[in-house]
């Protein structure tokens, strides 16, 4: 009774209570681009994005499971701590995965030099001219589908330094809807939203 309600009871509590609302914050941010590239009917999810929606589900299920164990007396500490110590490294790997590309990313560059595109769906639907009129989903941005077809060289975006182009057919962007890198150096708020989830995962290591 004492360990459940005196200072380290609390402390755990809150401790658990913290990284259970950090994990669901992930799932919901990493749940926009992931939704986003399912949309599009891409080939396959991103890796990272994917790796980070089921290690955030399973630690927070972890995490609530703690704490109302703990709560009940019925927590067995020594096989939550090893516990702990699996998911601590692949919290860890998660934030390498998420974490690569974003490293010397300037999410403001990426959006200037991409047009301020809101998906790569945008490119898609773009690289022959076509475009969805009246509900805004898709934009003719055909000058900015120019861009796409050149070698991602820019200074100021040197974490995703020698991205490769896109491509100048609809079938080759189409095979690249899957891609990470792609994504968090070409759109914006992708490029925000997984630097989020990045400095998350680096809090909960």
């Amino acid at each position: 009774m004492a360990i459940r309600r005196g200072r380290f009871g609390y402390s755990f509590t809150a401790i658990r209570a913290l990284q259970f609302f950090c994990f669901v914050a992930i799932v919901g941010l990493c749940s926009l681009p992931a939704a986003e590239i399912n949309r599009l009917d891409a080939p396959k999810q991103a890796a990272p994005i994917a790796y980070a929606l089921a290690i955030s589900v399973l630690s927070a299920v972890c995490a609530a499971t703690a704490v109302l164990w703990h709560i009940c007396g019925a927590l067995p500490y020594f096989a939550n701590t090893i516990v702990d110590g699996v998911l601590a490294v692949l919290v860890i790997v998660m934030a390498i995965l998420v974490g690569r590309p974003l490293t010397r990313l300037n999410c403001g560059v990426v959006g200037d030099f991409n047009e301020h595109i809101t998906s790569l769906g945008d490119v898609l639907y773009s690289v022959e001219g076509m475009g969805l009129e009246g509900d805004g989903v898709y934009k003719n941005i055909t000058d900015a589908a120019k861009k796409f077809k050149k070698v991602h060289d820019v200074d100021g975006l040197q974490g995703v330094e020698g991205l490769p182009a896109l491509g100048k057919t609809r079938e080759e962007v189409w095979n690249k809807l899957g891609d990470y890198d792609q994504w968090v150096g070409r759109v914006k708020r992708v490029c925000i939203t997984m630097k989020i989830v990045w400095a998350l995962a680096i809090i909960l290591m």
